[in-house]
């Protein structure tokens, strides 16, 4: 686009009372929409987490979050796999899987939680997160309050730096498998990122080969095969942290 004039720099913007009214009507819309994370979600509408952000995405779309472009960490893949999809939404996931998909995401958050607490010992949001998450597995919360527990952890992390921020980020991702379940990897991909952090230099990557060869010790046999080969397929955009 061309820079104005001189003549259009002086002149003022006028708008009609109706434009002006049409405008404060779709702000008030977008503020009376509820927020998630940081970023407004309408009903019909998922939210998508990087680094605890929110993309929202249509329901049913197949692009939810394209993690190879430079700088872009890891969230979900562009196509969502069925096998992580419920088969009330038009998957093959079970409601039972998807439960132990999210204790087993809340076992690796925890294994690490104590790199968060004892750098914040008083914010107990990622410690909730974790709580929450096996409290919507016994049915106690709903999808929704697992979901926004998980928000908070992820701000937890936001004003952190180094191991203490991924632990947060993975009890956030942990309690978000409550309603997208291939947040899964999320979790598992966070602790090992806040393990290697903690060690020091090349004993970094040794470090993170351990923790996953522990989360994948903790893996129910009923979901074993469907963690392990999600971690194969999506290891290049998980920081290829699952090569152990």
């Amino acid at each position: 686009m061309c820079p104005p004039t001189s003549a259009e720099q002086r002149r003022p913007t006028r708008r009609s009372a109706h434009t002006r009214g049409r405008s404060a009507g779709r702000r008030k819309s977008l503020r009376h929409t509820h927020t998630l994370f940081g970023a407004s979600q309408t009903a019909s509408e998922s939210a998508i987490l990087v680094d605890g952000r929110s993309s929202a995405v249509p329901v049913g779309h197949d692009e939810l979050g394209r993690c190879n472009r430079p700088g872009a960490t890891m969230i979900l893949p562009k196509d969502r796999d069925p096998r992580f999809i419920t088969i009330r939404r038009g998957g093959t996931l079970t409601d039972s899987d998807h439960r132990l998909l999210a204790l087993w995401a809340a076992a690796c958050a925890e294994h690490v939680l104590h790199l968060f607490e004892s750098v914040q010992p008083s914010d107990a949001r990622p410690h909730q997160a974790i709580e929450q998450t096996r409290a919507w597995v016994r049915g106690e919360i709903t999808m929704s309050q697992a979901r926004t527990a998980g928000g908070h952890a992820m701000a937890a992390a936001r004003a952190l730096s180094g191991a203490a921020r991924h632990a947060a980020y993975a009890a956030g991702q942990a309690a978000v498998v409550a309603h997208v379940a291939a947040h899964e990897l999320g979790a598992a991909a966070y602790a090992i990122k806040a393990v290697r952090t903690v060690a020091l230099g090349c004993e970094g990557e040794s470090a993170g080969q351990l923790e996953c060869r522990w989360q994948r010790e903790q893996l129910p046999n009923a979901i074993r095969e469907l963690v392990l080969e999600d971690q194969r397929l999506r290891n290049e955009i998980c920081w290829s942290v699952f090569d152990c």
